[in-house]
């Protein structure tokens, strides 16, 4: 069974999230804190879930909600696994049937529990019976055709479903759904779960709650096989577990209890063991979604948040291994990209808080198929951008990591969820005709793109190679978002004696090199060879010449002033020093940054 459809009515922020399709492996949910997530994917629960109506703008002050909280459901079912829960609850149950087939109902009845897949539509308001608009619910003929229905007996032998007589009764295969509903469906919630004791039991069904993982665990170790497969599992995702074991309380008549070996098994220091209750919040989740995904096929398994519980490491493994199950339907709640760029999923909905209520945006495997190619067109990763509100695309690693640091020293900082995303190859924007508008055209893609992937703000961009008039064609093509700095590059802002003698003083102390150069050694180095790398153009210190500091090549300046004063032993690390000398600056001398300052103020409050 896999549910292909959900619609959640009246229940939390949810006033109607009308139909929700479901894929049949992975469908991922995501969305900001508090936009409805959890209250979703409580909704697979239905019946057992209780009464929580929507409280929203919608509502008038002063008029009472509707008290009755309502989930429908489409499901999926081959007639064969539909014979096999028939088969297992081991007693008759009533079957509509068309008129035509009063005369020899078996025929039907071995059609409808074919291998065909049938596709049923139910709905159940908290604790109450499951229903369904459609008369019968399986939707082999019209509703209202008749009432006619069989009572449906399972075989002696449990092999066949066989009918016997003709009666008015209602549909009986709601009742049939509603008792194998909580067997086939399992939501694991962000919370701790109390499984560490359980009375022993025959069963290999988790209850819903797992409140029975010792029972179910303890009669998996009847299997060998596919008991080390499990332990090998839980040593993959939680690498200092060596193995789970189950065994009786000592004292407690019929109790079981799970212990973690965190000591290699050849010790035999069963003392050593600790209980499960005992272990990290985590571990009980994946014990149990694990066994699940092992024992069970065609089940819908829920997980809210498995990074809430889970180191990302961990998380990431866990879904790697639930991959290999991809019998069973799994929907997820994350915050992780990690998680979607592992499990890869048919279908993400992204919920949104508008007017006092989650709305659902749903994005298919083919949208999420055109994010990734948009995003490996610019070289990022959707770990680089998800989560952001909005994207200032910069240069390259130096301003992504020291324009954050200037943000945050300006009188509003930076505002929450921006983002600094280096640009793969800035060379491409300069290309003539075709292909800069093709790459143009790919940014364009991630401004009003996918609504997972937040929009392009604006494009900052060295003035360095760059004419006037390759500029102004850049604003243009960019409609304005495109920016430059007021010097050739960024390290043209770093050209500081003094900030530049501390941060040789850290390297020399690192590497026990001796005395380190002066600030006015630095100053009468690039007084001496600056014009090598930019013509002066006034009077007086070249250190103070405005233009030739615009326009200097800084980038290579650097490189050899780094080299020369140390002889060779140090060279200028482009990233790591310009962070140290961003730094430096900020709490030193600011001033120095004040044009950057303004910049950076001119793309953030585009």
């Amino acid at each position: 069974m896999f549910i292909s459809a959900l619609r959640i009515r009246n229940y939390k922020s949810f006033r109607d999230s009308d139909w929700l399709s479901f894929g049949p492996t992975f469908t991922v949910i995501v969305g900001q804190n508090n936009v409805g997530k959890t209250a979703l994917l409580e909704a697979f629960r239905m019946r057992e879930n209780a009464h929580n109506p929507f409280r929203g703008l919608s509502l008038p002050r002063g008029r009472a909600p509707n008290p009755a909280s309502r989930f429908d459901v489409k499901l999926r079912l081959p007639g064969a696994e539909l014979k096999d829960i028939f088969l297992a609850s081991g007693s008759s149950h009533f079957i509509a049937i068309p008129d035509e087939a009063r005369p020899n109902p078996q025929s039907f009845l071995d059609k409808l529990f074919s291998d065909r897949e049938l596709e049923l539509e139910i709905f159940a308001s908290p604790g109450a019976s499951i229903q369904s608009e459609r008369n019968p619910c399986h939707g082999l003929f019209e509703r209202g055709q008749n009432n006619t229905v069989t009572q449906a007996f399972p075989s002696p032998d449990r092999t066949t479903i066989v009918g016997s007589g003709f009666l008015g009764a209602a549909d009986g295969l709601l009742g049939l759904l509603e008792n194998a509903m909580p067997r086939l469906v399992y939501v694991f919630k962000a919370e701790r779960l109390n499984i560490g004791t359980h009375q022993s039991q025959d069963t290999e069904v988790l209850a819903p709650n797992a409140s029975n993982l010792p029972a179910v665990l303890f009669k998996l170790q009847s299997n060998p096989w596919r008991w080390n497969r499990y332990n090998e599992h839980v040593r993959t995702i939680f690498p200092a577990i060596k193995r789970v074991v189950v065994g009786p309380v000592a004292g407690a008549n019929g109790q079981l209890a799970i212990s973690l070996w965190s000591i290699d098994l050849d010790t035999e220091r069963d003392d050593l063991a600790i209980r499960l209750e005992e272990s990290g919040t985590g571990v009980g989740q994946v014990l149990a979604i694990l066994y699940v995904a092992m024992s069970r096929e065609r089940n819908v398994i829920v997980i809210d948040e498995p990074n809430s519980f889970l180191h990302p490491g961990a998380s990431k493994k866990l879904m790697q291994i639930l991959k290999r199950y991809g019998s069973n339907q799994y929907v997820i709640s994350t915050h992780s990209p990690e998680i979607i760029a592992t499990i890869k999923p048919e279908i993400v909905h992204l919920l949104q808080w508008s007017d006092q209520e989650s709305m659902v945006t749903q994005l298919d495997s083919r949208s999420l198929a055109d994010m990734n190619r948009i995003l490996t067109d610019v070289g990022v990763e959707l770990t680089d951008v998800f989560g952001a509100d909005r994207v200032i695309w910069v240069e390259g690693p130096t301003e992504q990591k020291c324009f954050p640091l200037i943000a945050a020293a300006l009188p509003g900082g930076l505002p929450l969820g921006t983002v600094f995303v280096p640009l793969r190859n800035t060379g491409d924007f300069d290309a003539k005709a075709v292909s800069a508008k093709a790459v143009w055209e790919i940014y364009e893609r991630l401004t009003s793109g996918p609504a997972l992937l937040p929009p392009a703000l604006a494009f900052s961009f060295d003035r360095e190679n760059r004419s006037e008039i390759d500029i102004k064609d850049m604003q243009r093509r960019s409609d304005g978002r495109a920016h430059f700095l007021p010097r050739a590059t960024y390290e043209n802002f770093l050209l500081h004696p003094p900030a530049i003698q501390a941060v040789l003083a850290n390297d020399y102390e690192r590497y026990e090199m001796g005395e380190v150069p002066g600030a006015e050694s630095i100053e009468n180095w690039i007084e001496e060879s600056g014009s090598l790398y930019g013509a002066r153009t006034e009077g007086g210190p070249l250190i103070e010449d405005r233009s030739w500091l615009a326009s200097c090549n800084a980038p290579k300046l650097l490189g050899d002033l780094f080299s020369s004063l140390s002889d060779q032993r140090l060279s200028y690390r482009k990233l790591t020093h310009s962070i140290a000398l961003t730094e430096w600056l900020l709490k030193n001398a600011p001033e120095k940054l004040s044009e950057l300052s303004s910049h950076i103020t001119d793309i953030v409050g585009q």
